[in-house]
């Protein structure tokens, strides 16, 4: 990952793919702000395990379904 994700664009993209509550605040910590997984997840209370395999399994921009890219605009 090199360029951060402006949150409006992150918001966008959870929204039309329906991500869950629990993983927009340390994902979005993960795309937005750049921490790392281990981090976000700490700072949200949650598994560094869980924000690590959800960082695989949501990469940014695609559906995690089909892996096509999700129009943000």
């Amino acid at each position: 990952m090199t360029n951060s994700v402006s949150p409006s664009a992150f918001d966008t993209w959870a929204e039309r793919i329906k991500l869950k509550e629990s993983l927009r605040a340390p994902l979005k910590l993960v795309y937005c702000d750049r921490r790392t997984p281990t981090w976000a997840a700490r700072e949200c209370g949650l598994s560094p395990a869980t924000i690590t395999r959800a960082v695989k399994q949501y990469p940014f921009g695609l559906c995690p379904c089909c892996g096509t890219l999700v129009p943000l605009f």
